[in-house]
């Protein structure tokens, strides 16, 4: 078993934003933008629920990983409205942080109730959709 970083550990607690879980990695470190991106996946803020037209109350916030399951950083996220007609709050396309986190802006649903979407792209990683309730 390989020994955790402190300031990994302290970072991951720092992640109140996002839901402080813990990333997929191998390691335990972020790596370099040296390895192309390969798969991005969602960290925090999916299967959320609020009243049709809310503002919700967390960010969306993915990883992108390179073919060996290494977070990499400095890689920008689209977040884009795919159904349920919302708005993402700024920031729409941010990059992935020093610990390998894109935080979006807040997300507010749309008009109507019932399942909406959010999909987070990166070049080369593919995408991930985000779903919440609107009631």
């Amino acid at each position: 078993m390989r020994p955790v970083r402190a300031s990994f550990l302290i970072s991951l607690l720092a992640l109140a934003g996002c839901g402080g879980s813990t990333a997929p990695t191998s390691g335990g470190s972020v790596d370099r933008r040296e390895a192309p991106p390969a798969s991005i996946v969602v960290y925090s803020g999916n299967s959320q629920t609020g009243p049709a037209g809310s503002q919700l109350l967390d960010p969306l916030c993915t990883n992108v990983l390179d073919a060996a399951g290494h977070l990499l950083h400095g890689i920008t996220v689209t977040y884009t409205v795919a159904s349920g007609g919302g708005t993402i709050g700024a920031p729409t396309t941010p990059s992935t942080d020093s610990n390998g986190i894109a935080t979006s802006g807040l997300w507010t649903l749309g008009s109507g109730t019932g399942a909406q979407t959010v999909t987070a792209t990166a070049a080369g990683a593919g995408s991930v959709t985000f779903t919440a309730t609107a009631r």
